[in-house]
């Protein structure tokens, strides 16, 4: 492998098939384009008509059975977007009226119910940053491995938006048997809660993560790239080293057989290369093709110097 054929297959993006992308999760998910995505909440404003009727319909939340809203007479029925009630009192953060929605829902029609784009309650409350009452519905049962269109759960969006409260009142709720599985549950893109966290350089969130259960060597399932991957294609140092410090593998292969320390070495991180070499990274195990890190790094002389003299230090200070 040359080292072009080295940066056409790794930076994310570049591949359709094995991209990191982040295309329906947004926030501040930063791609390997360089682009802030954005997440598709699917909310809309209602017109001046339906906002009225939802303010009748907070006035009058006390004899809510009475109340109707357009031509829906029940809470669970739904508008031309597959809203009920509750989603369209989460919509607009009319939190009484959610509340009392949630209360009266004895039979949990409207706890998990989703609208056309597969989103229940429990996104909506994350999307529109609505803690407690995120923090309600989980109590109530929400359940957080309910995926929207984009195959993201309630927890997917939480760490994509960076919304640190809500994923804590959330997941403090579970069972953690459910939770974990939950975590290490993938959208459709490939990417778990973890991943998501890693592509927002969001350090904080990465250790909570890790703390309640999410696997460090969750690997993207079309291509075999694990969280340290992405860490690394995101030149993020002090996440490579608490992903190492959770024993995530530092030799984890792709199914290209590229470690993290090929990718690395193929993009001139000299910096990363280095760490990851004193983290245990193998310079010598060999991808699909033959070429070990060292091979890639000869293309790159500061690269390969860093290899090779991974323990430089500057004034008594170790260089990474």
């Amino acid at each position: 492998m040359s080292t072009s054929t080295m940066t056409s297959a790794w930076p994310f993006g570049r591949d359709p098939a094995c991209q990191w992308g982040a295309s329906h999760l947004g926030g501040d998910v930063k791609t390997s384009f360089g682009e802030m995505e954005q997440v598709d909440s699917g909310i809309c404003s209602l017109s001046d008509e339906d906002m009225a009727r939802m303010r009748n319909l907070s006035l009058h939340c006390g004899e809510m059975e009475r109340c109707e809203y357009g031509e829906m007479s029940l809470p669970e029925d739904t508008d031309e977007d597959g809203d009920n009630l509750l989603h369209l009192a989460i919509i607009h953060e009319a939190r009484h009226v959610a509340h009392e929605l949630l209360r009266r829902d004895l039979q949990r029609r409207l706890l998990n119910a989703t609208n056309h784009l597969m989103q229940t309650p429990l996104h909506l409350a994350i999307v529109t940053s609505q803690e407690e009452l995120a923090a309600a519905l989980a109590t109530a049962g929400a359940d957080i491995e309910a995926q929207d269109l984009a195959g993201n759960s309630p927890l997917h969006l939480a760490c994509t938006l960076g919304a640190h409260g809500c994923l804590r009142v959330v997941t403090s709720a579970q069972n953690p048997r459910v939770l974990t599985r939950a975590l290490c549950t993938p959208n459709y893109e490939g990417l778990t809660c973890l991943h998501t966290a890693v592509l927002r350089k969001d350090k904080e969130m990465v250790e909570y993560l890790l703390r309640i259960g999410a696997n460090a060597n969750d690997e993207d399932p079309r291509s075999g790239r694990t969280v340290l991957h992405a860490a690394v294609e995101m030149q993020d140092e002090g996440i490579c080293e608490t992903l190492v410090r959770h024993k995530a593998n530092p030799n984890a292969a792709a199914w290209d057989g590229c470690t993290p320390l090929h990718v690395a070495a193929g993009l001139g991180h000299g910096k990363l290369a280095a760490l990851l070499s004193r983290l245990g990274a193998n310079q010598k195990a060999r991808n699909l093709e033959g070429e070990t890190p060292l091979d890639l790094a000869r293309h790159n002389p500061s690269v390969l110097t860093m290899l090779q003299f991974d323990d430089i230090r500057i004034n008594g200070e170790l260089l990474h």
